[in-house]
């Protein structure tokens, strides 16, 4: 069982590895700039997650798939890849916000709303798409536990089975991994985060702007300050 749990996990690895690179060299035009990101990507802090009987490689391939596909404007593709990610782990569900911020850029740049209806109700739909295990899964939950009996998250105005057992058990919650006691593990990411913002805002393909639907990399951006953050 171990054994067949690592050959899976660092397999995965390899196919978000790959991905990632291909993901990276569309963005940014350049085999060098691909390399480096690929090579951060396997030597960093966390790199530890993706060669053990964990969750987060397998996550990760299917995101950044799914990343790969909407850049190369297979929504349809990107979404399922995403969705499958979702249900892998619960945490996916804010890879919805991608096809959220794909239609925010396009407001942006057309303010007729009777062209911007179509995308919005597809965009909207993948979004939902990529929240349905999320929401499979809560409704299960509710149907076993709180229609039968009675659970205190049950009496909740919107009840949610998981994030109840993450704040009783885990402690885990809005805004509670930040007290002071953190700054040491804050501190050690520092480096990657400052890095990845400065290269970010310097890059000359972030002032010029990327042709849709590539130009994600502020969300891409957003994405890697939330892992790293959570992962410090």
């Amino acid at each position: 069982m171990v054994v067949a749990g690592l050959l899976i996990s660092n397999s995965a690895f390899l196919f978000s590895l790959y991905f990632l690179c291909e993901l990276a060299q569309l963005l940014r035009k350049s085999q060098d700039r691909a390399g480096i990101t690929c090579i951060m990507y396997c030597w960093n802090a966390a790199s530890v997650f993706n060669a053990s009987v964990y969750t987060e490689s397998l996550y990760s391939g299917f995101a950044v798939a799914g990343y790969y596909l909407f850049c190369k404007g297979n929504f349809l593709g990107s979404s399922v890849l995403l969705t499958i990610a979702s249900a892998v782990r619960s945490n996916g569900v804010i890879n919805a916000g991608l096809y959220a911020f794909f239609v925010l850029m396009k407001l942006h740049h057309s303010r007729a709303i009777n062209v911007l209806i179509t995308p919005i109700l597809r965009f909207g739909a993948l979004s939902l798409m990529v929240l349905s295990p999320y929401i499979i899964y809560e409704a299960h939950v509710y149907g076993k536990y709180c229609i039968s009996g009675g659970q205190p998250w049950c009496l909740q105005v919107l009840p949610r089975f998981y994030p109840y057992v993450q704040k009783m058990f885990w402690n885990v919650g809005f805004l509670k991994y930040y007290r002071f006691r953190q700054i040491p593990n804050f501190l050690l990411a520092a480096p990657s985060l400052y890095f990845t913002l400065k290269g970010h805002l310097a890059d000359d393909t972030i002032k010029r702007g990327l042709h849709y639907p590539c130009k994600i990399d502020s969300f891409l951006c957003f994405q890697l300050f939330h892992a790293s953050f959570l992962v410090s």
